[in-house]
């Protein structure tokens, strides 16, 4: 059966480079390792409808937008999961942020995080895949403001430092709903976070 690890966190947080540096060692060790991507149809779809100049929001109404982010998941998990071929799959952003951002929006209809959480964990009831571990990538603000900024070459808006501001705290908070949730501090040089989180893998058994 194969292994899920999960790379997730707030907008510039490291999790793709971190992804990329677990992928190039395992592949080193020999070890048969496959990985899905950020992007697919449903999330290109979804850039095309985002705000100029805001990552976070978009034109669509609250609800309508989450049901996008749910179908963006699901593609993965029927989709793309089941193509791929190794024994360990490393999966670039999974129900986390989605959960963590749409509440932060659904929240003024009166949601709560556990009803957004049980939404987008499991649609019509069906239960995503529990994966044998999450790394949630956290950082300062400040420290997200910066490399936002190296990355997008323009500063964060006031939506998206705020957002980003309350997301930090969901995410710390989902570690009391969700089972293998590991929260990693990336405020570092990528290799102490890449010798944490290898560590993690060796402690669960993945490797």
């Amino acid at each position: 059966m194969k292994k899920i690890i999960v790379f997730d966190g707030p907008s510039a947080c490291g999790k793709t480079t971190l992804l990329e540096r677990v992928y190039s060692e395992m592949n080193k060790k020999g070890v048969k390792v496959d990985y899905i991507t950020e992007r697919n149809q449903i999330r290109n779809l979804i850039d095309k409808l985002q705000m100029k100049d805001d990552i976070i929001s978009s034109e669509l109404p609250p609800v309508t937008e989450s049901l996008f982010w749910t179908m963006s998941q699901s593609y993965k998990i029927e989709t793309e999961l089941p193509e791929k071929q190794g024994d360990i799959v490393l999966v670039d952003r999974y129900i986390y942020t989605p959960i963590t951002y749409q509440y932060l929006v659904l929240k003024e209809q009166g949601a709560t995080l556990d009803q957004v959480s049980d939404y987008i964990s499991k649609p019509f009831g069906i239960p995503f895949p529990t994966p044998d571990l999450s790394l949630i990538l956290i950082a300062p603000l400040d420290t997200l403001k910066k490399r936002f900024k190296e990355r997008e070459k323009r500063e964060m808006n006031p939506n998206e430092i705020k957002m980003t501001e309350q997301a930090l705290e969901i995410y710390k908070k989902l570690g009391e709903r969700f089972e293998n949730y590991h929260l990693l501090d990336s405020d570092r040089p990528i290799d102490e976070v890449y010798m944490e989180a290898e560590q993690i893998i060796k402690n669960k058994g993945i490797l």
